[in-house]
């Protein structure tokens, strides 16, 4: 009798597919969060034209980020941190965000890396590496 529910139990881990057999890989893309509505229109006016499916500037493409592994996505994340708090990106010569869709970045960007287990920017800025951009206004 033992041996039959062993048999069940592995037929049934096997029908159920690699997720349910405990791979910690499988079943991840769909756990994968995607770029929220708002964000995905400030990266589409701003962003993707320089680092979208067609150009990727400094090998980044904000458009593969929900297919990115977690470590890929929260080094992704900390760079995007980076680039609004210190209003680095777009450049210069680009239409720039308005203030309220840096808002936006910048509570979506916080609100990602935390939840990935990563450091917001606030607790970067205390390390003497960015000493020197920080702004002292």
């Amino acid at each position: 009798m033992r041996q039959v529910n062993v048999l069940i139990l592995l037929v049934l881990l096997a029908a159920a597919g690699p997720a349910a057999a405990g791979d910690p890989g499988a079943g991840a893309a769909a756990a994968r969060p995607a770029i929220p509505p708002a964000v995905e229109g400030v990266f589409r006016a701003h962003c993707y034209a320089c680092h979208g499916e067609k150009k990727a500037k400094g090998q980044v493409r904000l458009d593969a980020m929900p297919a990115m592994d977690a470590r890929a996505r929260l080094d992704l994340l900390n760079q995007i941190q980076e680039q609004v708090h210190f209003a680095a990106m777009p450049p210069e010569d680009e239409r720039q965000p308005g203030p309220a869709e840096r808002k936006l970045l910048a509570d979506w960007g916080r609100g990602e890396v935390l939840a990935a287990g990563g450091s917001p920017i606030e607790d970067k800025l205390r390390y003497p590496d960015y000493g020197n951009a920080v702004d002292h206004d």
